[in-house]
């Protein structure tokens, strides 16, 4: 009987302490699996503030070669064409009438480079970009657009436009010059709508074309990686801000481009 309690006892024990070490093992195991997420989280976190610190360096680096565009546009080439407009206004001409016409048409011409590049010094400088209205800008890049008479472009305002904070600003403003600058030079079509969405929570940027469209696959393939160029450009812009890009085109149905900011991250 007693030689039976004891083989109980041990077996008691012994099962006993083998759950103690599944136990310990299970413990064990968890506690790895929880230290493993937490240092992946951990590279993670530091990847992503790296590439964000990779892309705030990329764009005060274009944001400061753009400014010194802008000054030199101001400084220089503006000021050489106001000089050649006031030398020409005093050149000696015969009686022609054909040779007055001639120069009234130069000076025209030269008055409307002037104020192009005015427009376009404006455009690029930083400085300007956060003393006006995300929507005045974009008509201002408008205007000069059609004044190549190759397209109609249409600003659509949805809600009271709020203000957002300096570099978010430039950065949705940037946003909306690269995909002008992708329709014009890819999507062959005649007319571009542009959408600034304001809602109580978040701000929708909508860029829409009629243009030839193309499949978002390929272009953003490996291969393609450097003709979707634009698009990763505005994506990693609009990531940089906290907000989400997304792209919507097919072959021969244009393409709509949308971007959306949190407006509690826009303050």
């Amino acid at each position: 009987m007693q030689e039976d309690f004891h083989l109980i006892f041990i077996v008691v024990i012994g099962t006993f302490l083998l759950m103690l070490l599944v136990a310990f093992i299970v413990a064990s195991v968890l506690y790895y699996r929880r230290s493993q997420r937490k240092n992946f989280k951990a590279i993670e976190d530091l990847k992503n503030s790296v590439q964000k610190e990779i892309l705030l360096a990329e764009l005060e680096i274009k944001e400061n070669t753009l400014n010194t565009i802008a000054q030199e546009i101001h400084d220089n080439i503006g000021q050489v064409l106001s000089l050649a407009k006031l030398n020409l206004s005093k050149v000696l001409i015969g009686d022609s009438e054909r040779d007055s016409d001639r120069v009234d048409a130069t000076k025209s011409l030269i008055g409307k480079a002037i104020q192009d590049l005015r427009n376009l010094s404006k455009t690029l400088n930083t400085s300007y970009i956060g003393d006006h209205s995300l929507y005045q800008l974009i008509l201002m890049d408008i205007e000069i657009i059609e004044k190549t008479g190759e397209y109609k472009i249409f600003a659509h305002l949805t809600g009271h436009e709020k203000h957002l904070a300096a570099q978010h600003q430039l950065i949705i403003y940037r946003i909306v010059q690269e995909a002008l600058s992708n329709i014009i030079k890819h999507a062959q079509g005649n007319q571009i709508d542009i959408w600034l969405k304001y809602f109580p929570e978040s701000f929708h940027l909508v860029i829409q074309d009629n243009g030839v469209g193309f499949d978002y696959n390929v272009v953003l393939s490996p291969d393609q990686r450097r003709t979707g160029s634009g698009l990763y450009n505005m994506e990693n812009r609009s990531r940089l801000i906290g907000g989400t890009f997304a792209c919507e085109s097919k072959p021969g149905e244009g393409t709509i481009l949308t971007v959306i900011l949190p407006l509690n991250s826009a303050r």
